[in-house]
């Protein structure tokens, strides 16, 4: 006889954590907990999902909270935000409480704060899957897989470039992450490798539209490199490789940019974006009047969050 699974959704009244209940919904031997600070919301989530389906309140900065949602779990499915505002905060109740966990972030802050921990992880018998969230193992795994085709098939390789991005609006707190993304890392310029080594591209390269076939079509790209695609372009010694980010709307990379600029003339602290631990009780909070004030200023679309991957690659010989 199966034992039914228990997943626990952290964050499951928002648009990604509502996205990921349907589809467990499916299954028939799991139960589902949709878990947020709100309940009514949570609720209202739950009835519509049907019977398998509840709610349960929890307080993502209350360590005590948490660990009484994960006890009641086998899995927990952390699709909270901001994420630089939790860090590791629901993976840590996790593994005290030793439950799986599934973290859809696509930051590194997670698995940075958890690789002290690995060890435990380990003999523990649990599974951890973090930063698992934007287009996960896509932006590295097909260049390499289209890249050794083509090298199996032509006689000379130029060039491998790689188009990623979603086409979708960003939530407020998508759009929180990435300043702060951009606060702590600083923009790369336009980077791009040429037979394993970086290098600048030209700045007319930098952004462009580029037509690709569809139901993709022409889109505005700019060059931006994650940790992962600077591992693919360091890899590939005999031929060019760049990376283009896709902008699903050009109010999202000016509102990205006006927020950075902001970065370099004020403290972070006063927009609700903290890289750590100020001591200061508005950084602390998600209901902090700053953390309002930087939804109010950047809340131009409705908050909603539907990443649908767009993936395209083209290679050169």
């Amino acid at each position: 006889m199966s034992q039914t699974v228990t997943f626990g959704i952290v964050g499951g009244y928002g648009a990604t954590g509502r996205a990921v209940a349907a589809e467990l919904r499916t299954s028939d031997d799991c139960a589902v907990f949709i878990a947020g600070r709100n309940l009514e919301k949570a609720n209202a989530v739950a009835a519509q999902l049907g019977d398998r389906v509840s709610a349960a309140r929890v307080d993502v900065m209350a360590p005590g909270s948490l660990d009484a949602l994960c006890r009641r779990c086998s899995i927990v499915i952390n699709c909270a935000g901001p994420v630089m505002m939790l860090r590791d905060r629901v993976a840590q109740a996790a593994l005290r409480q030793r439950c799986h966990y599934v973290d859809v972030a696509g930051l590194s802050l997670v698995r940075e704060a958890l690789q002290a921990r690995e060890r435990e992880i380990t003999e523990a018998r649990l599974s951890y899957v973090v930063s698992a969230g934007w287009l996960p193992g896509l932006t590295e795994v097909l260049p390499l897989y289209a890249y050794a085709t083509a090298k199996s098939r032509l006689d000379r390789m130029d060039s491998v470039t790689l188009y990623v991005g979603d086409s979708g609006e960003w939530s407020e707190n998508a759009i929180r992450d990435a300043a702060w993304f951009v606060h702590k890392s600083g923009l790369p310029g336009t980077p791009c490798f040429r037979n394993g080594e970086l290098m600048r591209a030209s700045m007319a390269d930098g952004m462009c539209k580029i037509g690709l076939p569809e139901p993709v079509g022409t889109r505005r790209f700019s060059l931006y490199l994650t940790a992962e695609q600077a591992a693919v372009g360091h890899s590939l010694r005999d031929c060019a490789f760049s990376a283009y980010s896709y902008l699903p709307r050009f109010r999202t990379a000016l509102v990205g940019a006006l927020l950075w600029r902001c970065f370099r003339c004020l403290n972070p602290c006063r927009f609700g974006f903290c890289a750590a631990p100020c001591g200061r009780n508005r950084c602390r909070s998600a209901d902090s009047p700053s953390h309002k004030s930087v939804g109010k200023r950047t809340a131009a679309s409705p908050c909603s969050v539907r990443r649908s991957p767009l993936i395209g690659i083209a290679v050169t010989g």
